[in-house]
């Protein structure tokens, strides 16, 4: 599926939030989507600055993690070369949850906005899996398929993934099913380490370091089911456990450049990656003028 992305320069703040002019954007739906066409058509009267970026391929943001296991003293990720650690207390699970939370609360100008941040996760492993088995994520189905489906522009391959090579392929192509999904994508991310797809949280709530899952309106469950023992599911949902994630708070190729690595006693970073991976979207931009 096509992407597009649009950054538009307005004369006046936009109200996307309960509060006008602030930075915080905490309205959702038709609410969110009805302001923003309100800005587009006043861009339309005025004066206003923008740049068009689009791509032929579907935008994903761009992801990674850390493992703590046997942590001792300060503990966190370095990220676009900031450090950003917790000190380790009481089991390792907790001092993920800490660490992932200093990095949501930094305030240095090369990590904030940047990513975000959680200790969330579960895992799905492949084994050997066969055409037709299946993986449900927040009540959407994700179905293995021997070969490459067509990459039509309607929605006819959303929750499609090739199984027609090793393992290690079919958790590449999972986890590329599930960042592209319209839906899942909003609330889970997915990190392939070998033949184990982890999949982590992507919206939450957390006070102390202690993260879990959203709750309201039109929130996906968080459900995760599998057809059998060739994907293995670890947990009837993300919970928290000792690895961390790094998300791109933005989608596109541009997440792939922040750059990751682990600090302090017993750290390592998913699949050893010096950035963040997966980052896929506009890649053709114009900068105009209404």
């Amino acid at each position: 599926m096509p992407s597009q992305v649009i950054h538009l320069r307005t004369r006046r703040p936009v109200d996307y939030g309960v509060t006008p002019g602030s930075s915080t954007i905490n309205r959702r739906g038709n609410v969110l989507l009805r302001r923003f066409a309100n800005v587009i058509m006043g861009a339309l009267s005025e004066d206003s600055l923008y740049t068009v970026g689009y791509s032929a391929t579907e935008a994903q943001n761009a992801n990674g993690g850390l493992t703590i296991s046997g942590g001792a003293g300060a503990v966190g990720a370095i990220i676009n070369g900031v450090t950003v650690t917790a000190t380790w207390a009481s089991s390792d699970t907790v001092s993920a949850g800490l660490a992932a939370a200093a990095i949501n609360a930094s305030v240095n100008a090369l990590v904030q906005g940047f990513v975000s941040s959680n200790n969330l996760s579960a895992t799905v492993t492949a084994a050997t899996v066969v055409a037709g088995n299946t993986v449900n994520i927040g009540g959407e189905t994700f179905t293995a398929f021997s070969g490459t489906p067509v990459n039509a522009t309607s929605m006819s391959t959303v929750g499609i993934f090739d199984c027609s090579g090793s393992n290690s392929a079919t958790a590449t192509a999972l986890a590329r099913a599930i960042n592209i999904h319209p839906v899942v994508s909003r609330y889970f991310t997915a990190v392939p380490v070998a033949a184990v797809v982890r999949i982590f949280a992507v919206q939450f709530t957390q006070a102390a370091g202690v993260f879990s899952w959203p709750t309201g309106p039109g929130v996906l469950p968080n459900t995760i089911t599998s057809s059998g023992s060739t994907l293995a599911v670890s947990s009837n949902g993300v919970a928290a456990g000792t690895v961390f994630s790094l998300y791109s708070l933005q989608p596109g190729i541009g997440g792939n450049a922040i750059t990751t690595a682990l600090s302090g006693t017993g750290v390592t970073v998913l699949n050893t990656a010096a950035r963040l991976e997966r980052g896929t979207g506009p890649i053709s931009f114009i900068n105009d003028q209404s």
